[in-house]
């Protein structure tokens, strides 16, 4: 027996007795089998077998893949917790992200506090700054003839983007970059619980800042303090709140614009579909979403509780694919394709239900913008023969390579 062999065996011998047999599978969803080559393709194959089924990883946890019951038990809260909302459990010394760490009847009135500077019209003003700062970020690569995009624009335009619209400076945008991939990708518990720690005391010091200002301006942590001078929230909270806000901010775009440059790059009809009418971008910013879906997130169960004929203990963890509900043929017809045309039918990419994600008013305009100016000034390009894509999975789905070439001006 290989060692590989001999770790699953082990794994295999803590199934909980209430899992029935034929619904265990040997998955570690940091590295679900292909996901280098085709991190959707690699999940996709879980749709050939049931649609709730458990692995031993990471302690042990439900994965559920259909889209109509991620959607039940994103509803649920009562019975499916948000308090741990990633695969594994977080451990203690870990710092509470709020809102998205609570259930209502507390989750709203904390949410309430970032509506406004979060909401469409709050951002639709700064989307010529979007624009000019894509622009001439992509102007910048034009005469290189390629590049790698991940390393050298699309990892790091979502996080500029969001310290412009938070209005903090951008010294420490590369730490907070880095402490970013941490929670999304690593599968070590204690190199995440560290990045959450160091982004927490960023977020500390920036609302430091902001309560020496007399006069606050309606940026999102403005706005954070303020709630906290009205006596609406504590300091903890505030600290909590501008954590969560920073974090969720940044990798679903990311994650986006990589997979989205990739698919243009080998699709050049979809490209001129693009060129040629400019109206379809903003029906393509949601199919790519549909597409390409980011995020692996996950509830507890608060009491035992009977789901599809499956027994799920109080204090196990359900894991939600939502990159797997856009890929559902049941929702979707012939969903690996990407149709601009497609009626619209919703995708879970942001959430849904109380949790949905307030970062998405954000995410769109960027996207849009993105798609907009780099098929303006790169209109051809492809994939460098002389190299490959690399994909991985985690918290956020994502491309970590995509290197590109296109003819030199």
């Amino acid at each position: 027996m290989s060692y590989q062999e001999h770790q699953a065996a082990q794994r295999l011998e803590t199934i909980p007795p209430h899992v029935p047999a034929d619904r265990v599978v040997d998955l570690d969803y940091f590295s679900p089998p292909g996901v280098a080559e085709d991190p959707h393709l690699a999940w996709k194959r879980l749709h050939d077998g049931p649609d709730i089924i458990y692995t031993p990883h990471y302690g042990g946890h439900w994965i559920v893949t259909r889209a109509d019951d991620m959607f039940a038990v994103m509803q649920d809260y009562e019975t499916f917790s948000n308090w741990e909302f990633t695969v594994p459990k977080r451990g203690p010394g870990n710092p509470v992200l709020m809102p998205n760490q609570l259930d209502p009847p507390r989750h709203g009135p904390i949410r309430s506090v970032v509506l406004r500077p979060m909401s469409p019209k709050a951002v639709e003003p700064i989307e010529p700054v979007i624009r000019k700062i894509m622009a001439d970020r992509i102007a910048s690569i034009v005469p290189k003839g390629g590049c790698e995009f991940v390393g050298e624009f699309g990892g790091d335009i979502p996080p500029e983007l969001f310290f412009e619209h938070a209005r903090i400076p951008k010294d420490k945008l590369p730490e907070m970059k880095r402490f970013a991939d941490a929670v999304a990708r690593s599968d070590n518990e204690e190199d995440r619980r560290a990045a959450r720690i160091g982004g927490a005391n960023y977020m500390m010091a920036i609302l430091d800042e902001r309560r020496q200002v007399e006069e606050l301006d309606d940026d999102v942590f403005s706005v954070i303090v303020r709630a906290e001078r009205e006596g609406r929230i504590t300091r903890e909270e505030s600290t909590s709140i501008a954590l969560n806000v920073f974090f969720g901010g940044l990798e679903t775009v990311s994650s986006a614009l990589a997979f989205i440059v990739l698919f243009l790059a080998r699709h050049p009809e979809h490209r001129r579909q693009l060129i040629e009418d400019a109206s379809l971008t903003q029906d393509a910013t949601e199919e790519f979403l549909r597409r390409f879906g980011i995020l692996n997130l996950a509830r507890i169960a608060t009491r035992s509780t009977t789901f599809k004929g499956l027994t799920i203990e109080q204090g196990e963890q359900v894991l939600l694919p939502l990159h797997l509900a856009g890929l559902d043929e049941r929702k979707f017809p012939n969903p690996l394709e990407v149709d601009f045309h497609r009626k619209r039918a919703g995708h879970f990419n942001f959430g849904t239900g109380p949790h949905r994600c307030l970062g998405s008013n954000l995410a769109r305009p960027e996207i849009r913008i993105f798609i907009e100016e780099w098929l303006r000034q790169i209109p051809d390009f492809s994939v460098d023969p002389d190299d490959k894509p690399v994909g991985a999975s985690g918290v956020a789905m994502t491309m970590t390579r995509v290197p590109l070439v296109w003819p030199s001006r």
